[in-house]
């Protein structure tokens, strides 16, 4: 079991965002869990930086935003 707490929601989320043909950036995916999970945003930002660093998701700058 992986050590980041909402790391399932937050792929979660980008799947549903990128179902939806939005860019999955780290202002969507905080409000796609705050809305559906009550997560703190805060909670969030360190979940994803944390899946960054182990490579389970990835950082991608286009067209000038990061996704």
């Amino acid at each position: 079991m992986s050590d980041i707490k909402n790391r399932d929601l937050i792929l979660e989320a980008i799947d549903q965002l990128r179902k939806r043909k939005a860019r999955p950036d780290i202002h969507r995916i905080c409000n796609f869990l705050t809305r559906k999970f009550s997560i703190d945003s805060k909670d969030t930002k360190s979940d994803l930086q944390r899946c960054v660093e182990k490579e389970i998701v990835y950082k991608v700058e286009y067209k000038g935003s990061i996704s």
